[in-house]
């Protein structure tokens, strides 16, 4: 595992999730999903997908899935204006675990480190991540001391 700074330590669980897309299917119990041009808006993060997956517990979000073959996450750091930039098939938010789990062709990128690999995991809170390759192409790991 490699270590980023870490940012903030958590999403915002108090601030509204707004999600636009083409059609919406589900309930806000167990699961639901939007399609087409998904885009989810929550304070400092932005997520744009071909369709999102909602999983609900208990009135509460548990997991947020958005696929895509140009699922892309941002979120900007706010104690130095910085971003995280995140690219993948299925990017997964595990809200619990406070983790994004990035899978097929996942690219992740924060200042100066670049990462790429079939699969990376983000702890956000620790700012660790872990890439591995997959069946094939191995990882790759970009650091610019400069930034």
């Amino acid at each position: 595992m490699t270590s980023l700074s870490a940012p903030d330590s958590s999403f915002d669980n108090e601030t509204p999730i707004h999600i636009r897309g083409d059609d919406l299917r589900g309930d806000m119990t167990t699961r639901t999903v939007i399609s087409g041009s998904v885009t989810l808006d929550q304070g400092n993060i932005h997520v744009e997908a071909d369709s999102m997956t909602i999983d609900w517990l208990e009135g509460e979000v548990q997991r947020i899935t958005a696929n895509g073959d140009k699922a892309h996450f941002t979120r900007t750091i706010s104690k130095d204006n910085s971003s995280i930039d995140a690219r993948a098939r299925n990017i997964i938010y595990h809200r619990e675990l406070n983790q994004i789990e990035l899978q097929g062709m996942a690219f992740l990128r924060q200042g100066g480190s670049q990462f790429r690999g079939e699969n990376i995991l983000y702890d956000i809170g620790a700012g660790l991540v872990k890439a591995d390759s997959g069946m094939s192409g191995g990882v790759e790991f970009i650091w610019d001391p400069r930034e």
